[in-house]
C-alpha cells in the first residue's frame, strides 16, 4: 500500500503513522485497524511497516491524497477536518453529493467555507 519512503515523507509534514493509528484505536478500540478477514479467521499475515493495519479502499486514499494537497496548497503542514471535508468534495463522490442535496448544503458554498477556515487556521 505504502513504499517504504512514504512513512518518512508524511513524518517531514508532521504526521506520524503511530500517532494516527493511537487516535484511530483511542476513537474506535483497540485492534480497529488490525486485519481480520470477515469469516473471522485471520488470513495471511502481513509484515513490515503497516503489520496488522487494515488496507484502505481506493476512493479512501484518494480523498486523504487529495486532502494532502489542499493542506499543502494552503500551505499547512498538517491535515485538519477541513482539508479532508475539501478531499471528499474534490473525489466527487455520488454518494456524498446525494448526501449533500439531502441536507440541503450547497456544494459550492461548502467548499468556500472549507477553505475559508483553512485559510484562517493557517
Amino acid at each position: 500500500m505504502f513504499e517504504d519512503g512514504d512513512a518518512e515523507a508524511l513524518r517531514s509534514l508532521g504526521i506520524d503513522l503511530d500517532s494516527v493509528r493511537d487516535a484511530v484505536e483511542s476513537s474506535f478500540g483497540t485492534g480497529a485497524l488490525d486485519a481480520s478477514s470477515p469469516s473471522g479467521d485471520d488470513g495471511p499475515r502481513r509484515t513490515g511497516l503497516f503489520a496488522g493495519h487494515r488496507p484502505v479502499a481506493a476512493s479512501t486514499k484518494k480523498a486523504l491524497e487529495l486532502a494532502l494537497r489542499e493542506a499543502l496548497r494552503q500551505g499547512v503542514r498538517e491535515i485538519r477536518a477541513e482539508h479532508v471535508a475539501l478531499g471528499l468534495l474534490r473525489c466527487g463522490d455520488k454518494e456524498l453529493r446525494r448526501v449533500l442535496q439531502h441536507v440541503g448544503a450547497d456544494e459550492r458554498s461548502l467548499r468556500a467555507e472549507l477553505e475559508g477556515r483553512g485559510r484562517r487556521s493557517a
